[in-house]
């Protein structure tokens, strides 16, 4: 699944926000979707919605995984002793 699919689910999982056509530029829609005006006609705070969603922990749960360096590692970088 790529990240247009993560986010069109994440979106249209949204009472209210309209479905993704078939074959639809996902980048357009999310766009025309997440208007200010579509926030106030659905009583929606998409920035809200997105930090308070499962999809938001996951993600930041692996970002911040991959910030830990393992042994061996210093800031992401393989260490090499000589």
């Amino acid at each position: 699944m790529g990240v247009d699919n993560i986010d069109s689910c994440f979106l249209q999982a949204i009472n209210g926000v309209s479905k993704i056509k078939d074959g639809y530029n996902p980048a357009t829609w999310m766009l025309e979707v997440t208007t200010l005006s579509q926030e106030e006609i659905l009583g929606v705070n998409f920035t809200e919605a997105y930090r308070n969603s499962d999809l938001y922990r996951y993600l930041d749960f692996k970002v911040t995984s991959q910030k830990i360096p393992s042994k061996g590692q210093q800031n992401g970088v393989v260490i090499i002793s000589q």
